[in-house]
């Protein structure tokens, strides 16, 4: 997998560049407007874009690509790091990303933005009506979102993998002074999800209790995850296929649940609550393929899987659980993918 915003890039440097003249009609794109399915984080997201209002097929298909494609980036990247048990890579990674991806990408956009006069305030309902053309002002439109998805995914990621930051973090006033040489503006068009907002107005002191509490999970650990981790993709066709979990979840949120690691994302089970509590039975008890949990592994489980309609599972009644009168060997025939 690799670390580089392939569709923004295509945007910055290539065939989607909007002055292209093959991308002047605005015809174009009305067809590609419903091409675009929404992508959402895999991670705790800590901004959320609050742009203009797009006024025309083309800028409205670049704003659901530009949001889409930063979500799926972010979620890139932090799969990339996640996923490799590797210290030293991950740090790699990191560090290529925060300190040559992206600068690379913020510093050139802001060159595009002065060279071609793409400046916000064309855009600007509140300002003064300049004497742009349509075309100028929807081509200003996409560069500034570009720029502010860029400044997005650059906290996002400094964010998520602070403890690989062996610096101090930027915040999104620095990155403006930084790379783009200007003030923050009044108004930069990220807007604060909840939990940073819950984050900032709480005492330093309480901080990571927080993020404990109400981001970061314990995990099941694998026994063979570092030797043989592709055996849980396996796992996870078969539970799909067979709607034991929701069909939309992602592989990288299903092999963080066994990684013996601190997830964000629980996998959805939409399957019985007795069919679940027989799944942790066989993985953990009868085929122990994950390590062993002395005590309170129920709660390992609640925090790592969540009910089809969002609901956590009442460990009490798991703990009460049988076994499925229906698809019990089947269950049965999926755990032993990994064995």
């Amino acid at each position: 997998m690799s670390n580089q915003p392939n569709q923004l890039d295509e945007i910055l440097y290539h065939g989607l560049q909007p002055w292209l003249e093959s991308n002047e009609s605005y015809d174009k794109f009305v067809s590609l407007i419903h091409n675009e399915s929404i992508v959402k984080p895999d991670f705790d997201s800590l901004y959320e874009i609050d742009f203009y209002r797009p006024q025309n097929p083309k800028a409205e298909y670049y704003y659901k690509l530009i949001v889409n494609e930063t979500n799926k980036y972010c979620n890139k990247i932090v799969t990339l790091i996640s996923e490799d048990d590797n210290v030293m890579r991950q740090q790699h990674w990191y560090d290529d990303t925060i300190k040559n991806i992206l600068p690379k990408r913020l510093n050139d956009i802001i060159e595009v933005i002065k060279e071609e006069h793409y400046f916000i305030e064309f855009i600007n309902p509140r300002k003064l009506n300049f004497e742009v053309t349509p075309e100028h002002k929807t081509d200003t439109f996409i560069l500034q979102l570009l720029k502010i998805a860029f400044v997005k995914i650059y906290l996002e990621i400094q964010e998520i993998f602070k403890h690989l930051n062996k610096e101090f973090l930027l915040s999104e006033r620095d990155i403006y002074d930084q790379f783009f040489n200007q003030n923050l503006p009044e108004n930069s068009f990220l807007k604060k999800n909840k939990i940073a907002t819950i984050i900032e107005k709480v005492p330093s002191s309480s901080i990571s209790a927080i993020k404990k509490d109400s981001v970061s999970r314990l995990s099941f650990t694998y026994k063979k995850f570092d030797t043989d981790s592709d055996k849980l993709t396996d796992l996870f066709q078969s539970l799909k296929e067979n709607s034991f979990i929701a069909k939309d979840n992602p592989l990288a949120n299903f092999k963080r649940a066994f990684s013996g690691k601190e997830v964000s994302n629980q996998v959805i089970w939409s399957g019985s609550t007795n069919e679940f509590y027989y799944f942790v039975h066989l993985i953990l008890n009868e085929y122990k393929l994950v390590e062993p949990i002395k005590r309170n592994y129920w709660s390992v489980a609640c925090k790592c899987f969540i009910r089809f309609d969002g609901t956590q599972f009442d460990r009490k009644k798991l703990k009460e659980g049988v076994k499925p009168e229906a698809n019990s060997e089947l269950l049965e025939d999926v755990v032993k993918l990994i064995k």
